[in-house]
């Protein structure tokens, strides 16, 4: 066997230098992620480096392969929405569909998500309390527990499984990738069980190669360590270019890094020196022209978790600031604010493309559309109607056209919420000509989670964090160390800490 594990800093190109291995390599190889977007983005590069469409047979996600893999042993489909009303009709049991996220513990809230994460943490069902989102379910463990089995035995006979049952059948049934080379991409990702996987992999195929950064394993709370690069049995090579940090970032978080005594690798930063500042929240507040970025500067709002951003989607809101991310417009809001523009300040009549009628029935009451019909069925005949320049005459009547034109046609949107209010009616204040979604996404609202991956010009990273992370920093402050060292290294000019109100992950002028 021959193995090789990449060490790559932010910026250094770690995806890259795995696919420059994988062209290298002969043999049958399969290239692994943990996330799809990275797998969709791989194939899309080598595609265009080979010239020919690469497939999911050759690049794909975990819980993808696992799939391929079930699917050659046993005929098991995946859990559709409509199955888990299914279950609850069969057995009584009210069983909600999964909605968790890998990257935001927040989000998971069901007896689904909680199974998923004990099974990927290595969780024992005395311990199911332990759930991040358990307060969430409001059931006793006994009956959560018997709920549990009930969905076990039901899939069971049914022929189903889940996105969790892909990995756990895998590594039960001892399922091998049929391949003589196997590279495994964003490896600091992996939860307990995917480890578990790719280990049993790795013993019985020739060649693999991981590649990944220990200092960005941020998901502890799906079973993920910084150890498990370490335990991977390997050669080990540095990645000692970042392409991405100026010295000043990559030196402020190396500062914090050892303060927890992780170990750093040594590489080179870009001929930028770079910029930190820091500011308490009134000073952020009163720095608001420099929030926007523009389609030549990007710019990053990070927070520690997602019910921080509330008040600054607000603030961006009365700014009239266009932001993507969390709260943030939508294209088909876009669109809706380009015909109000349009509407308000357009000389010439107003003419309404297809997509501008999709986005409006997504943004209008159907009634105000003369169409008639569900707004399903005026979808489908919008998209079954032959090409024409103007679809405003036949799906749109006087009453949508005037309110369109009104001084306040936000009056008249569907529920607006008073943050959608406060976006379209800032909007329209601010901008006399039509607007981009690449405007929209020059501006990025998220958590530090939901940045991984990514890179700004800019980025203010608030340090604000609940009473419940304080609490879980006494077990192991260098899991939240992580975190914050992920949000620091997102920054390719300036990094501007900002100070919340309450309680704050210690980020000092000087690590």
């Amino acid at each position: 066997m021959s193995n090789l594990a990449i060490w790559g800093a932010p910026g250094t190109g770690k995806t890259s230098a795995l696919i420059e291995k994988y062209l290298q390599k002969s043999g049958k190889k399969l290239i692994v992620t943990f996330s799809r977007s990275t797998a969709d983005d791989i194939r899309k590069r080598l595609s265009d480096l080979n010239g020919e469409e690469v497939t999911k047979d050759e690049v794909n996600t975990i819980h993808g392969t696992c799939n391929c893999l079930l699917a050659e042993k046993k005929n098991v489909k995946l859990m559709k929405p409509n199955d888990y009303k299914r279950f609850e009709n069969d057995t009584g049991n009210k069983l909600s569909k999964p909605t968790h996220d890998e990257t935001e513990p927040s989000k998971s809230r069901g007896l689904v998500d909680c199974w998923g994460w004990m099974q990927n943490t290595g969780t024992p069902y005395k311990k199911i309390t332990k759930f991040p989102g358990w307060k969430e379910l409001k059931i006793p463990p006994s009956q959560a527990r018997k709920v549990i089995k009930d969905f076990q035995q039901w899939k069971l006979d049914n022929d189903k499984i889940n996105f969790t049952d892909m990995l756990v059948e895998v590594l039960r049934h001892q399922l091998i990738p049929d391949c003589d080379v196997l590279l495994v991409d964003e490896f600091q990702d992996l939860t307990a069980l995917q480890f578990k996987i790719i280990k049993l992999w790795s013993e019985n195929i020739d060649t693999v190669i991981i590649a990944g950064d220990p200092l960005q394993s941020i998901y502890g709370f799906w079973g993920g360590s910084p150890e498990y690069f370490k335990q991977f049995d390997s050669e080990q090579t540095v990645l000692d270019k970042s392409y991405r940090l100026p010295a000043a970032i990559w030196e402020y978080a190396c500062g914090l890094a050892n303060r927890y005594n992780m170990d750093i690798p040594k590489i080179d930063t870009t001929a930028q020196e770079g910029k930190i500042d820091h500011l308490n929240y009134k000073q952020y507040l009163a720095h608001k022209s420099f929030w926007k970025g523009n389609k030549n500067f990007k710019v990053f709002h990070l927070v520690r978790s997602n019910y921080q951003a509330a008040r600054i989607a607000h603030e961006m809101a009365r700014e009239g600031i266009l932001w993507a991310g969390i709260s943030g417009w939508t294209k088909q809001e876009i669109i809706v604010l380009n015909i109000l523009i349009m509407a308000k300040h357009g000389i010439e009549k107003l003419v309404l493309s297809k997509s501008d009628i999709l986005a409006m029935l997504d943004q209008f009451p159907v009634n105000y559309f003369s169409y008639g019909g569900s707004k399903k069925s005026i979808k489908a005949a919008i998209e079954e109607e032959q090409y024409r320049d103007d679809y405003g005459p036949l799906f749109v009547g006087d009453s949508l056209y005037k309110i369109l034109e009104s001084p306040n046609p936000v009056n008249y949107m569907s529920n607006p919420s008073d943050l959608k209010y406060e976006k379209f009616q800032a909007a329209l204040e601010k901008y006399a000509e039509e607007v981009t979604w690449s405007e929209a996404e020059a501006t990025v609202l998220t958590t530090i989670h939901g940045s991984k991956g990514l890179e700004a010009d800019r980025v203010f990273l608030h340090t604000g964090i609940s009473n419940k992370i304080k609490k879980e920093m006494r077990k192991d402050p260098a899991e939240e160390a992580r975190v914050f060292y992920v949000g620091i290294t997102r920054s390719k000019e300036e990094l501007i800490v900002v100070k919340d109100k309450g309680k704050n992950f210690p980020l000092t002028r000087r690590q």
